[in-house]
């Protein structure tokens, strides 16, 4: 009985049947040379070698972005800081299980909702009794104001002046 074999091409070369002669062989081996970068005159156990090598790579990355993928949730509920991140990503890697289980149990340090410092070049609008406080401050910080003013107009016209550049 002959096996069934998928001919739809779709993994190259070497999925289009089990029973591959000898020149399909070389076909194959032509193909997996190009595709690792590899010169003809490389051998075949150092084009194994190779492959295994990018096998080993695209199984580490795909089991870092795993990793990663299970720290990321844990973040978002400020179960974890930035800080701790690379210490959650390393556990995650050793044993994914551990890490679910402590997430589980792990308490919230940052709680959720939290609120970003202000942008340094994002100036906040200043309220009125603010507005006030500075003016006084600066009135009384400069005592050649008092021969030219009085506390009161001094303050009027400090919040006249905010108003007057928040219309603009």
């Amino acid at each position: 009985m002959r096996p069934i074999v998928n001919r739809s091409n779709a993994g190259g070369p070497v999925a289009d049947s089990v029973e591959a002669g000898p020149a399909r062989r070389d076909e194959a081996l032509v193909a997996l040379r190009e595709q690792l970068g590899l010169d003809a005159s490389c051998s075949d156990d150092d084009l194994l070698t190779a492959a295994c090598r990018r096998i080993d790579a695209l199984e580490q990355a795909g089991r870092q972005s795993d990793a990663e993928a299970r720290v990321e949730p844990a973040i978002r509920a400020g179960k974890l800081t930035e800080a701790l991140r690379p210490w959650a990503v390393t556990l995650a890697l050793r044993d994914a299980a551990l890490f679910d289980e402590w997430v589980k149990s792990a308490p919230v340090l940052i709680p959720p909702g939290r609120t970003d410092p202000p942008d340094p070049g994002e100036r906040p609008q200043r309220t009125l009794h603010h507005l006030e406080t500075a003016a006084r401050a600066e009135y009384h910080g400069h005592p050649e104001l008092k021969l030219v003013t009085s506390e009161e107009a001094y303050v009027a016209d400090a919040v006249r002046d905010h108003e007057a550049r928040i219309e603009k």
